[in-house]
């Protein structure tokens, strides 16, 4: 094993270090196989800056008790772009378990990505009760909807609009500007999926990722701009089943008000759903990177206790005028937040029941729901 020892680091008694990429693939070869892995994640591409940094934990004996991966992104939320980082999986040694490894993994990749940073932290976790015990919470809902098939077959392809294979990262960006927690850059795909641009003279005009299983062909990622580009991806979706033997389905991931709800005529059926969830790493980059309306004006003093962030724990006033908000400590005592609310209020998510948050705050953080995350 290699290990960047520059890296290391001891908490918990635990030491840390970033793998090489030759156990960083291993790790992402673990996720692959893991029940509920989602197929087009990151698979060590070969451009470096989209490949996921693999973190190692080791015990007192050089043992490695767990890995997570760690990638860098953005997250659109209230029409701005927010800096942060996606959480891969942890991996945790059969050997190890029970024994906080896990937990301070976490912590130390949270504490690393503050300071390369990061304003929130993103996560699609197997163990969603161990992740919101360390302050994250459920920010959307990533549905898998089966497609009408009298709506395939209805459809009638645009002369205008090329198909060719691409790299849908290269052009998701451009046709997600639109959604509420649209992530950049997106992972490359896994083997066996495929990247499919639809193209009306020369501008991208809409993306799929796809890839056929048996008995369904599954899209991982669906795009379109206009009806044009809406029934062009129906007509490819349609062969791409008609290859299989045998009658197959389409399932599209999904959420909120995304492009195939607002195409699709009528009711989806959803199969199965994840929730991704956030958390808060930096509390004064998180609200003011966000967007803001610019018709609300005010002034909230509240409180915060982050075990794990040290630094953003205390009292803080959130200011707010003309759509850009200003976070600064206060030596006044406030509202009490908790990070669960926290991570809500950053994502413009309002829970069933806020008895802590004012309610002309909680109105002025809401947003539509988040549209444009995926699986990493």
């Amino acid at each position: 094993m290699i290990v960047m020892a520059s890296t290391a680091a001891s908490a918990g008694g635990f030491t840390f270090q970033l793998l090489s990429e030759r156990d960083g693939r291993e790790y992402l070869a673990v996720q692959c196989r893991a029940l509920g892995h989602s197929r087009c994640g990151p698979a060590m591409p070969g451009l470096a800056d989209r490949a996921p940094r693999v973190m190692g934990a080791f015990d007192r004996n050089g043992l490695l008790s767990a890995m997570a991966g760690m990638l860098p992104m953005t997250v659109r939320i209230g029409g701005c772009e927010v800096s942060g980082h996606g959480v891969l999986d942890v991996a945790v040694d059969l050997l190890h378990r029970g024994r906080g490894a896990a937990p301070a993994l976490i912590a130390r990749i949270l504490a690393d990505a503050r300071k390369n940073g990061s304003a929130v932290s993103l996560a699609h976790p197997s163990a969603p009760a161990l992740y919101r015990g360390l302050g994250y919470e459920a920010v959307a809902c990533l549905e898998l909807r089966r497609l009408n098939r009298t709506v395939v077959e209805g459809a009638a392809a645009d002369p205008g609009v090329r198909l060719r294979d691409g790299v849908g990262e290269d052009v998701l960006g451009s046709l997600s500007r639109h959604l509420e927690g649209a992530c950049s850059p997106a992972p490359s795909a896994v083997d066996g999926v495929r990247d499919v641009v639809l193209d009306r003279d020369g501008q991208a005009v809409g993306m799929l990722r796809l890839e056929r299983l048996a008995g369904r062909v599954v899209v991982h990622l669906l795009r379109v701009a206009d009806a044009g580009a809406w029934a062009t991806a129906l007509v490819a979706l349609g062969a791409e089943a008609a290859q299989e033997a045998g009658e197959s389905c389409i399932e599209v991931w999904g959420g909120g008000d995304d492009d195939l709800a607002l195409w699709h005529p009528g009711r989806l059926r959803v199969r199965e759903c994840s929730m991704p969830m956030l958390r808060v790493v930096d509390v004064v980059r998180a609200l003011e990177e966000r967007g803001w309306p610019a018709d609300v004006a005010g002034r909230w003093c509240f409180d915060i206790a982050d075990p794990l962030i040290p630094a953003n724990t205390g009292a803080w006033v959130l200011e707010l005028e003309g759509g850009r908000a200003h976070v600064s400590a206060s030596t006044a005592r406030g509202f009490p937040v908790s990070l669960s609310r926290l991570a809500q209020l950053v994502a413009g998510v309002l829970p069933a029941v806020d008895e802590t948050v004012p309610a002309d705050l909680a109105r002025a953080s809401a947003l539509r729901p988040w549209a444009g995350i995926f699986e990493f």
